[in-house]
């Protein structure tokens, strides 16, 4: 009881002192700060067209560089913890996945780009979020909150993540980052990162290359069946490579990104494995490479076409060894390869007054290479016969009107898609208004989530080859205030239907288009911005409707598995000259998991429940000390509150320990 006090009693202080700091400075000129950051960022991911907020016909978060550093963001698990409905969870092997608005996004559910290229694994099309993309390397994060499938297609089905690396800088600039500290009881956690960055007239460039290691916890893990493990750097670790580089000509963009992540899932499918020689034998990697050509060709003042390529190739989940391959039938370790290559061309023509129109038109082929254990093809073809490789295809066409009238705006689009899989459709409509303080938004839209010829054709599973496209519509309705020049809020409700989702069912050990998910919800935001202040409030609440399949959720149907009901995040900061101080608060109420009775076989659906948390992180920078070099030293966790990942299925998987406290010193000379 004492434990619980203090943190509720020190959250309830912060309230007050943060607000009463940003009060107190308001007696300083806000002539320089009308508008908050996120107002006069331009951003394209709601429409490729450039936008504020305000305007675009989306629900937009956008985190920027200044608030991720003065936080103290580790990576972008820290970043997204900041937006409203963001939860994690676990799956097999130790993956960490977003919860997001209720819903379980990893396989295909949400699109997550760097510098506007897909980084989501091209097996699973998931993505391991604990311990990958450092801060140092991030200028912002946009994230749609909300169908995106119109422009993006397939795995944009309910939400959209942008990651923009740092941008190019007049001259030739040299920068090396690092940061250093312990974790938990005995873990340690280092990172470092060397930019090299230029420009003149024609041409820019930026390269990123570095480096990141940490547990995932140091804490005792038990999984449902009586096996036991000290998690710590060897048997918990997550390490992270990157190569990252856009260089531009003129009009000409070209983007690479070469991404490696090593991480220990010492829980392997459900069950801990046991160590071999004594070594940890559940390592696994995933790796990702993208390149991406891209021609902004002009033609007059009024029209547009812009043609790009991409080519994408990396592994899904690969292990020298894994209770997964014990069949003989998976090989993790060399045999599985996927790639993916498309090309779009959009056109884009400026009525002036009365709007804009871009159409366009694509195609993507999916290829997925995998050889048996035994040296034998790994995967089934269409026709049901056993081959080495196989590809699905996809052709688009897609469609946006953009026009103002007054303070209306009015966006409608589609994109229609024929693919291996069927066919899929995703109109949307969005009607916005912005004018002074007042800016209501009305949206609706459809998506769709394609399969990936990984989990139909996979050998590793009895195929699912009858897989179709899941189809999702949303309607959502958000209000926005500016209450003076210094606060500003919004309140938003949403309701998301997916129908026949693409699931993995372990008694038939395959991929099937089953059951419904309904999730309502509401989000609510305060911020406020002064001149060398910042602060943040957000509120968010979430329910599973009735018609929900049971999977998803608990037997009550009152909560989706693994989803606290109520998330509470409250963060400020404030610069004193050259220091900087800034905090952040995450309060999520209870959740409920999978029992350890259901696990083993002993009952029906039964579930166990984790109470709430809060999480406290505390962040200190000194910028120029000694003229090139900036400081800095945070605190996550600050009173080592147990912090779990639950898994959102009844998959046996027992809920793993994560984001222990963690002191960290960092620095960053700029050359």
């Amino acid at each position: 009881m004492k434990q619980s006090f203090i943190p509720c009693r020190l959250f309830g202080t912060v309230i007050i002192s943060l607000f009463t700091i940003l009060a107190s400075a308001q007696t300083d000129s806000v002539d320089l700060a009308r508008m908050s950051l996120e107002d006069l960022l331009k951003i394209k991911i709601a429409t490729n067209k450039e936008q504020v907020l305000e305007e675009a016909p989306s629900i937009v978060s956008v985190i920027t560089r200044k608030e991720i550093a003065a936080y103290g963001c580790r990576d972008v698990s820290d970043v997204l913890r900041l937006v409203p409905g963001c939860e994690f969870g676990v799956d097999v092997c130790g993956q960490g996945g977003l919860l997001f608005r209720g819903i379980w996004t990893p396989e295909g559910k949400l699109l997550i780009m760097l510098n506007g290229v897909m980084i989501n694994d091209p097996g699973y099309a998931t993505y391991n979020f604990c311990g990958t993309l450092p801060p140092s390397i991030i200028d912002r994060v946009e994230v749609i909150r909300g169908p995106g499938s119109a422009l993006y297609g397939g795995f944009a089905e309910v939400g959209v993540i942008n990651i923009i690396t740092v941008p190019s800088k007049k001259g030739n600039n040299v920068a090396l980052s690092g940061n250093g500290g312990l974790v938990g009881s005995n873990g340690y956690t280092v990172d470092g990162n060397l930019f090299v960055t230029g420009s003149n007239e024609d041409l820019k460039y930026n390269i990123n290359i570095g480096y990141a290691e940490r547990p995932l916890s140091t804490k005792e893990y038990d999984d449902f069946f009586g096996n036991s493990v000290r998690l710590d750097n060897n048997t918990a670790f997550r390490k992270w490579h990157h190569f990252i580089t856009e260089i531009s000509y003129k009009r000409l963009t070209f983007n690479f990104h070469r991404t490696y992540f090593d991480f220990s899932g010492k829980d392997g499918n459900y069950i801990i494995g046991e160590d071999f020689l004594g070594q940890n034998q559940d390592i696994y990697n995933f790796s990702s490479n993208g390149t991406a050509l891209r021609y902004d060709a002009k033609i007059g003042s009024k029209f547009t076409i812009i043609p790009q390529i991409e080519f994408l190739s990396g592994n899904s989940m690969t292990s020298s060894y894994s209770p997964l391959s014990q069949n003989g039938i998976y090989n993790m370790k060399e045999g599985q390869n996927m790639q993916r290559i498309k090309g779009q061309v959009t056109a884009g023509y400026n009525f002036g007054k009365a709007g804009e129109l871009t159409i366009g038109a694509g195609y993507i082929k999916d290829i997925a290479k995998n050889t048996s254990a035994l040296g034998t093809p790994g995967l089934f073809s269409p026709m049901g016969d056993t081959v080495f490789s196989v590809y699905t295809e996809s052709k688009y066409i897609l469609f946006q009107y953009v026009a103002k009238v007054r303070s209306f705006g009015f966006t409608a689009g589609t994109r229609y898609e024929n693919t291996s899989f069927g066919e899929a459709f995703a109109p949307r409509i969005g009607v916005t208004f912005f004018k002074e303080k007042f800016n209501p938004k009305l949206l609706y839209g459809k998506a769709f989530r394609i399969p990936t010829p990984w989990q139909a054709y996979t050998r590793s599973f009895n195929a699912g080859l009858d897989l179709v496209a899941e189809l999702t519509g949303t309607m959502e309705f958000e209000i926005g205030y500016k209450m003076n020049d210094i606060f500003k809020t919004r309140v938003n409700t949403y309701f998301i239907n997916i129908d026949k989702p693409i699931l993995y069912i372990g008694t038939a050990n395959s991929y099937h288009n089953f059951g419904k998910i309904q999730s309502l919800g509401i989000e609510a935001e305060l911020t406020a911005h002064y001149r060398k202040s910042r602060g943040f409030l957000n509120i968010s609440y979430n329910k599973p409707r009735e018609n929900t399949s049971e999977s998803f959720v608990t037997s009550n149907k009152e909560y989706f598995l693994a989803v606290p009901k109520y998330t509470l995040n409250l963060g400020g900061f404030h610069e004193f000259g050259k220091l900087s101080i800034g905090s952040t608060f995450t309060w999520y109420s209870e959740k409920y998991g999978e029992s350890q009775n259901h696990a083993q076989g002993l009952g029906g659906p039964d579930n166990t429940r984790y109470g709430s948390i809060l999480l406290t992180n505390l962040n200190i920078v000194h910028k120029n000390l000694f003229k090139k070099v900036t400081v800095n030293l945070s605190v996550h966790n600050l009173f080592g509150q147990k912090y779990l990942l639950v898994q959102p299925s009844y998959g046996g998987h027992a809920p793993m320990p994560a984001n222990d406290r963690q002191i960290t010193l960092g620095a960053k000379l700029n050359l």
